[in-house]
């Protein structure tokens, strides 16, 4: 039974999408993005999840071609790389013009399949909070906001220059937040569930804009209403 699917493909924010004890400390549930959407295209569409720690653009472009091999019937993807890119003098780190090259090329690559693509940039970072949950393993200074906001800028242009949906969380999570923006980060980098949500809602507010015929409301469901199904199936 094949399902015409949605492919979720990032970083770590993608790999947490579904953990919904992301902040352990709090001892309860929070919004989980991954939840959301399948809840969203339930019996429409399946949500498959390919989230992959620590990455960027460089070897996410080396893991796109590998994943259109396997999976089928994608019409849909969001792809959310550049908060690791945008780190400096880590080995994480790729350079504006080469981000904006690999990314340009992961679209192409999903509009030669025939799917619909939503970029997602990177969102507000926590120095201080980055540095006190990571003190031992991260450089002092090596992420700062500026940074993600010139490549969420450069993010948006290709979305532009491609045609393609774009989340500005780097806006949304200012608008949302306020002055405490820093409780939707978990860790200075990672989402809360507060911050999940503000993803998941600027998420499907793009794409009840720009692509309006894969809006849940608008996608139909797979076989029929048990009250219209045939006593014998039939005609299912």
């Amino acid at each position: 039974m094949d399902f015409k699917k949605f492919l979720m493909f990032g970083d770590s924010i993608t790999e947490f999408a579904f953990n919904t004890r992301i902040s352990p400390e709090s001892g309860r549930d929070e919004f989980c993005v991954g939840a959301a959407l399948t809840n969203a295209y339930t019996r429409k569409l399946q949500v498959t999840q390919r989230g992959f720690s620590g990455y960027n653009s460089r070897w996410a472009l080396k893991l796109l071609p590998q994943i259109l091999a396997t999976e089928r019937d994608i019409v849909i993807a969001y792809v959310f790389f550049g908060t690791n890119d945008a780190a400096m003098d880590s080995v994480q780190t790729v350079p504006l013009v080469e981000y904006v090259r690999n990314m340009t090329e992961m679209v192409q690559m999903l509009h030669a399949a025939n799917i619909k693509v939503v970029l997602v940039g990177p969102a507000l970072h926590d120095a201080h909070k980055w540095l006190r949950d990571e003190s031992g393993s991260v450089t002092p200074g090596s992420r700062n906001n500026a940074n993600n906001k010139l490549y969420s800028d450069a993010l948006a242009g290709v979305a532009r220059e491609q045609r393609t949906g774009f989340v500005d969380l780097h806006r949304a999570f200012s608008e949302a937040g306020g002055e405490r923006w820093s409780d939707l980060l978990v860790d200075g980098i990672h989402y809360s569930g507060r911050g999940y949500e503000v993803f998941y809602k600027e998420l499907m507010a793009v794409i009840d804009r720009t692509f309006p015929e894969l809006s849940p409301d608008n996608v139909p469901f797979r076989f029929p209403n048990w009250r219209d199904v045939a006593p014998d199936g039939s005609n299912l």
